[in-house]
């Protein structure tokens, strides 16, 4: 993974230098992170309902390393969040924002959970955790995507109900693509 992170480095660097050339480019990078992150936890679930649509086998194969992508686009958003609105870090340590009402509690849990996730999303992981365990820590996407839902929601309330809608059509299409591993797995036997 370092070795990857070396490689893309120059690319994180261009990111950093648009940033630095106009300030509210953090708005962009929010959009990039989620509109990617929409299409990684799409993708598995869509591809079992649709096995024979080749783009979807292709996306399932990189979404290691567009996580990777989604999380500095995420990182980038919260650091120049913090530089441009001026608040301070240690915003996090008060006690009024901890309110499921508030958008810094869905973006801590979102920001949080997607470290390790970042951190493991690679072969080296899945090896040295065994791949069950990996799985398992896997899992915390789904709870980083509706952290990602949430937290969106109130910055915009505006597009609260999109954002609500992807949130339902995501389950509905993870309860179908489960149903159809199900009956294709009772079919096998």
């Amino acid at each position: 993974m370092i070795n990857k992170l070396i490689k893309y480095s120059p690319y994180l660097s261009l990111l950093w230098l648009i940033v630095l050339m106009k300030s509210d480019t953090f708005i962009f990078f929010w959009q990039a992170a989620f509109y990617l992150l929409i299409l990684i936890m799409f993708s598995r679930p869509l591809r079992d309902i649709f096995p024979k649509i080749k783009i979807l086998r292709k996306i399932v194969s990189i979404r290691k390393e567009l996580w990777i992508i989604i999380w500095c686009f995420a990182f980038a958003h919260s650091i120049w969040y913090f530089v441009y609105s001026k608040a301070p870090f240690s915003i996090i340590i008060n006690s009024n924002i901890w309110t499921i009402d508030s958008f810094m509690t869905w973006w801590f849990i979102a920001f949080f959970v997607a470290i390790p996730l970042t951190f493991t999303s690679n072969i080296f992981s899945m090896i040295k955790m065994w791949w069950k365990n990996w799985k398992r820590l896997q899992y915390l996407a789904y709870v980083m995507f509706i952290a990602t839902i949430f937290h969106i929601a109130l910055v915009k309330p505006n597009d609260a109900i999109f954002m609500y809608s992807i949130l339902v059509l995501y389950i509905f299409i993870l309860f179908y693509s489960a149903y159809i591993n199900k009956k294709k797995n009772y079919e096998k036997q």
